[in-house]
């Protein structure tokens, strides 16, 4: 498993359509502002999960008073569980752009981009392949939404 690098950071869709599909029906991608977002490895990642997703689940992860959900594979988590960690404490791993989870969580020492922070209600790990969500609700649409890919 390779150390977190891209991170897209996700939010809830309000306009929950029926003409979009797939994980667009629930969620928005933020604008990341680096070009590697740009360069299909958004659609690369989608593909090597939708690859797996007879062996996707769901699963908390907890670091202190703070929860997420996970959505990936078994062999992912402990991967999945040290960027929760490390993103909601002392942000030693090098990201290319910030997942604000701090800010999300409310464990930031500055309100810089706590607007960003609240907004954003889950991520992606491009480079590793899975989810984390702040609800299992939200979790559980993404797995649906994997599930009802687009045409």
């Amino acid at each position: 498993m390779n150390s977190s690098y891209l991170v897209q950071r996700l939010q809830e869709r309000q306009d929950n359509s029926s003409e979009k599909k797939g994980i667009d029906k629930y969620f928005s991608m933020d604008y990341m502002g680096s070009s590697e977002f740009e360069w299909g490895a958004l659609p690369k990642s989608l593909k090597e999960i939708r690859n797996r997703l007879d062996h996707i689940l769901v699963e908390q992860i907890t670091c202190g008073k703070h929860t997420c959900f996970f959505v990936g594979t078994k062999k992912q988590i402990s991967t999945a569980k040290e960027l929760f960690t490390d993103q909601i404490g002392e942000m030693k791993i090098h990201l290319k752009e910030s997942t604000y989870i701090d800010y999300a969580y409310g464990t930031s020492d500055t309100n810089l981009f706590a607007s960003l922070g609240k907004s954003t209600v889950g991520w992606w790990d491009v480079v590793n392949h899975f989810f984390l969500f702040k609800t299992k609700q939200l979790a559980d649409q993404c797995v649906t939404g994997l599930k009802n890919k687009k045409d």
